[in-house]
Formats: C-alpha cells, sequence, structure tokens
C-alpha cells in the first residue's frame, strides 16, 4: 500500500496557528491542505530555530522532539547531523537546512515517507545558497494546489476539522512570534514561575509589616497600661490615705515615693521622644 499522510505534515509539527494550516488531529498535529503548505511550514520553523534563533543542531532536536514526548532525541540527533558529518554542538550553516529537512522527514516517515515527500523534488540541486535554496523553491518544485483542490483535500480527510478552527485560522494572515507550542509553553512556564516568585515576595513582605505592627501595638500597649495601673493605684492611695498608712506606713512612703519617681521617669521619656 503507497504511502499516505492524510494530514500532510511530512515534520509532524504540532498546531499553533502557523501560516497554512487548517486545524489540528485529535493528537495535536497540525493538518495542512496540501504537501507544499507542509513542506514550507517545516522549513520555516527550521528556519526559525536554526538561523533567526541560532540553536545547535542538538538544541534543536531537543526541543522539536524532546525525549519527555517518548522520543528517541539521541538517536534522532545522530540519524540526522551525524549522517551529514554535521557538528550537532555548532551553529547550522544555512546552506544545509535542505539536507536537514530531508533526513528529517525520513525520522518523521520512514524512507518510504521520504520518498513521498521528495518525489517531486528530487531534482533540486544539492548545496545552493540559502537564497535560492529556501521555501521558495518548494513552491517551484511542488505542484501548487488549485482554489478547487483544497477544500477538496480537507474534505477527503478522516480526521474531523471544526468550521470554526478553519474560519479563525483563515484569518491569521501573519505568524504569530514564537509560534511552535514549545516556545509558548516555555513562555508560560516562565510567566507562572515569575508570578509564584513576585507572590512569595509579596507575602514575604506583607508579613514582616503586620510583624512590625504587632510589636508597636504590644510595646505601645505595655507602656499605657504600666502607666494606667500605676496612676489608678496612687489614686486609690489619695481617695483612702489613712487606711493605707493604717496598713503599713512606712510601705505606703516607700510604694507611693516609687510611683512619683515611676511617673517622672515616664514623662522624661515622653519628652525626649517628642
Amino acid at each position: 500500500m503507497a504511502f499516505q499522510d492524510k494530514r500532510n505534515n511530512p515534520g509532524n509539527l504540532k498546531f499553533a496557528n502557523q501560516p497554512g494550516a487548517i486545524g489540528a488531529d485529535e493528537k495535536g498535529f497540525a493538518i495542512f491542505p496540501d504537501q507544499e503548505t507542509g513542506m514550507n511550514a517545516m522549513r520555516r520553523q527550521l528556519e526559525l530555530d536554526l538561523v533567526e534563533r541560532g540553536k545547535t543542531g542538538r538544541e534543536f532536536i531537543y526541543k522539536y522532539a524532546p525525549p519527555s514526548d517518548n522520543n528517541p532525541t539521541d538517536a534522532y540527533v545522530k540519524n540526522v547531523f551525524g549522517e551529514l558529518g554535521i557538528d550537532p554542538d555548532k551553529k547550522v550553516d544555512p546552506s544545509r537546512l535542505s539536507d536537514i529537512q530531508r533526513l528529517m522527514v525520513r525520522q518523521e516517515h520512514g524512507r518510504e515517507g521520504m520518498e513521498h515527500y521528495y518525489s517531486n523534488t528530487s531534482k533540486s540541486p544539492a548545496g545552493t545558497t540559502p537564497d535560492t535554496k529556501s521555501s521558495v523553491a518548494y513552491n517551484a518544485a511542488v505542484p501548487v494546489a488549485t482554489a478547487a483542490a483544497v477544500p477538496a483535500a480537507a474534505a477527503a480527510m478522516t480526521v474531523a476539522v471544526p468550521v470554526a478552527t478553519r474560519i479563525k485560522t483563515a484569518l491569521k494572515k501573519l505568524p504569530i512570534p514564537g509560534d511552535d507550542e514549545q516556545d509558548r509553553a516555555e513562555a508560560e512556564r516562565t510567566a507562572q514561575m515569575q508570578a509564584q516568585r513576585d507572590a512569595g515576595i509579596g507575602t514575604l513582605q506583607q508579613y514582616t509589616n503586620q510583624s512590625n505592627m504587632r510589636f508597636a501595638d504590644v510595646l505601645n500597649k505595655s507602656r499605657n497600661q504600666r502607666k494606667a495601673e500605676m496612676i489608678a493605684k496612687l489614686n486609690m492611695m489619695r481617695r483612702n490615705p489613712k487606711q493605707k498608712v493604717a496598713e503599713s506606713a512606712v510601705g505606703f512612703k516607700d510604694f507611693r515615693k516609687k510611683i512619683y519617681e515611676q511617673i517622672i521617669i515616664n514623662e522624661q521619656i515622653e519628652k525626649s521622644k517628642e
């Protein structure tokens, strides 16, 4: 049975509102109306990561097919960059993007899938410069689908694409910066970590302020309470001094003396604060 890819997705790209994508399947992979659009979308991803963002080959593959998704990432690096003789830990020469893409298609779909996607592009000259061997080369090599063929191809897919998703995608004329799923996930994780850190700093500052306020309240209350208690005792003695003298004349005099001394000390402290 001949190879078929109903998604027209040679790179198995996840749907991230890429230009030309018309929706996603149940696993989140992008669906393209024809081979040309799928090849151009994959080429654009390579140019974005390896040229514009300057990732090394290993960094790119670890992002493109991470081990966390049960991918044989190290084998992927070896099968693409090792076979081409490209150091995966250095920046990639843009003139090698076409070779890299070809072996990535083989890694994703096998040799039969690679031959399927490159059956109409096998005559493209090898080793051309990045300016001539760009996504435009695929436009010339792969037959352009007619306006009537696009909806026919979409209708032939077994995977149902919501109408609302098609309309929303069609209205998006320009690519979104960082339009692949991994970049958006990284940005969301960074924002969450920043929010958690800010929330932690705010909570600590709030706790410190509350602690300082409680300490000041306790200190002021303690001073005022002691002063009020001494004044109350003094007033009590003033109201009934004979009884206190009768109980202990010497003790009363000593106590009153201490009360007056303490009041004078407290007043001096208050004046020094002013």
